[in-house]
């Protein structure tokens, strides 16, 4: 792709903290843990998510694929993960010419790419990197997802920040986040489903109930829409706006570059 230069999964071991970064150094501790962590639960992740959400988790990767504007021809898919919305959006977008998949968890990097294999999916390249400092030059996308990702930064004005930077002048931004109810009745029963449904069946499942412990507070502590729709225009955004999914538990945040 013009104007990417990245190191592809192969060729970057994680397990080495050696990550993707302009900087050449290596990531930092927290971070390695956090990441390692996902790379934990990579092989029963996507069965437990669809678990947790009754499937709908794939409907609303759907409505994220959709909502991509016709012209769009390149995106980069953040926390991509095991590459869920990469491949949604290469099967409801096939005029999509390249997909970069970006993560910083070489094993769920990987399942995803097995995924894409059977599939038959070909438009879509797997880069182990990190969000805060993005290996691709200006303007190298015109679309950017990320799907349950962002409240896992470390700095998230930075990460916008670079986002912004590797968007094209216009290009789009749709982030699907979890997040707090407003409603304080369904949220006192949000707070209940997390802290009994993800924390310990996802736990129990995946053999690591310390991750979603992580996972369920990470989500009760999230930004609202209107706290990231704040931070979105300060990193240079315009025509913000969100909806709600699953009786406001799930926001999804729409901007332009």
């Amino acid at each position: 792709m013009t104007g990417v230069c990245a190191k592809s999964l192969c060729s970057v071991s994680y397990f080495n903290m050696i990550a993707v970064k302009n900087s050449g150094s290596p990531v930092s501790v927290s971070k390695a843990r956090r990441w390692i962590m996902f790379d934990r639960i990579a092989d029963t992740y996507d069965w437990i998510n669809r678990c947790m959400t009754a499937g709908l988790d794939q409907r609303w990767r759907r409505h994220v694929a959709r909502a991509l504007n016709p012209s769009v021809k390149t995106v980069l898919d953040i926390a991509s993960g095991t590459m869920d919305v990469a491949l949604m959006i290469a099967r409801v977008r096939p005029t999509i010419q390249k997909i970069v998949a970006l993560d910083m968890a070489e094993r769920m990097l990987a399942i995803g790419q097995s995924k894409c294999r059977k599939a038959g999916v070909h438009t879509i390249e797997a880069v182990v990197a990190d969000v805060h400092d993005l290996p691709f030059e200006p303007q190298s996308f015109d679309a950017v997802t990320v799907a349950f990702g962002v409240r896992n930064f470390e700095n998230l004005d930075r990460a916008l920040s670079q986002i912004a930077m590797v968007l094209k002048t216009g290009g789009q931004l749709i982030i699907l986040e979890s997040c707090r109810p407003k409603n304080r009745i369904i949220a006192v029963c949000h707070r209940f489903f997390l802290r009994t449904w993800v924390r310990l069946i996802g736990g129990f499942f995946s053999g690591s109930t310390d991750s979603y412990t992580y996972l369920s507070d990470s989500i009760h502590t999230f930004s609202s829409p209107e706290d990231m729709m704040v931070r979105l225009k300060n990193a240079g955004f315009s025509s913000i706006s969100y909806r709600y999914f699953m009786m406001q538990s799930v926001q999804c945040l729409y901007a332009i570059r």
